[in-house]
Parts: structure tokens; C-alpha cells; sequence
């Protein structure tokens, strides 16, 4: 049996808790712990999110059941979602909480690098409603964005909120 150096090392980052305590410099597990390194989650395991799942290199998890762990609030919102409603109709397109918040690199809302951040929010939704973006670009709210004012600013999560989208 032939395995990798990284998967090794993976294995062993793994067997401690948390890639980034291991100080991981293999591969894409570098940028994994330096985005980790700056996420709100950075002081959580691996295993806080991934639980005891095998660590195949590239093995995914289901994003919802995984946040909705810490975060049953957003979660429950997110029940009747349109964004939920997609997904459970088998719409392999439909976001998830890590399409807009991130995975391993989750930051605060208030943090201007957040893709959450009220001034980053349009661009966000924007990935997958670019119609919606060019008509909200031609508002009165997009100019208060702009003036450098996202706090007094409508964005599309004022109207159809962060977790309960219509």
C-alpha cells in the first residue's frame, strides 16, 4: 500500500485535532490552515466540524447538517428557504451555508474582507443572480454602497435576509 506524504501528514493532522496546530505546509492543506487561521472557527478542531468521517483527500460533508450543529437558529430559518427548497429538490446548483459564508475560511460579518459583510453582499448574491446585481447596481441603495456607507445601505439581505430567502 502506497500513500502520500501529504496524506500522511493529513492523517497525522487529523489524529491531533486540528490541521493548523500541526503547522500543515503540504500542498493545499497550507491554504487551508492559514484561511482556518483567520476564521472565527480557528479555535475548533477538525473534528468539530468533520466529526469522526474518514479523511479521504477531497471527502466533502453535507455543509447544512455540519453548521447546523452550532448554528440551529440560522438553520431552522433556513427550512422553508428558497435556497433550501432547491437544494431538497435535488438542484445540485443550489448554495449551501459554505457558498456564502466560506468553510474554512468564515469570517466575521463586520470584517470588510467577510464575504458577508454588508458591502460584499450584493457581489455575493450576485454570483448566482447576476440579473438581480445589474438592477440593484442601478439603484439608489448601490450609490449609498458606494459612498463608502454599507451600514445605512440596503443590500439584498435587508429585504430578503441573510437566512430566510424568499
Amino acid at each position: 500500500l502506497r500513500i502520500g506524504l501529504a496524506a500522511v501528514l493529513w492523517m497525522l493532522a487529523v489524529a491531533v485535532g486540528s490541521a493548523q496546530d500541526f503547522g500543515m505546509r503540504v500542498g493545499n492543506q497550507t491554504a487551508t490552515a492559514e484561511a482556518l487561521s483567520r476564521s472565527v472557527h480557528r479555535n475548533l478542531g477538525c473534528r468539530s466540524c468533520h466529526g469522526e468521517m474518514s479523511f479521504v483527500m477531497g471527502a466533502r460533508s453535507d455543509p447544512v447538517a455540519t453548521c447546523a450543529r452550532c448554528h440551529a437558529a440560522q438553520s431552522q430559518a433556513l427550512t422553508a428557504d428558497g435556497h433550501a427548497l432547491a437544494l431538497r429538490a435535488g438542484n445540485t446548483n443550489a448554495p449551501t451555508c459554505v457558498t456564502c459564508h466560506g468553510s474554512h475560511d468564515v469570517l466575521s460579518r463586520h470584517d470588510p474582507l467577510s464575504r458577508t459583510y454588508a458591502a460584499n453582499v450584493p457581489a455575493q448574491c450576485g454570483t448566482c443572480h447576476a440579473a438581480s446585481l445589474s438592477t440593484y447596481r442601478e439603484g439608489v441603495h448601490a450609490i449609498a454602497l458606494e459612498q463608502n456607507n454599507p451600514r445605512n445601505s440596503a443590500t439584498c439581505t435587508s429585504c430578503h435576509t441573510a437566512h430566510s430567502v424568499a
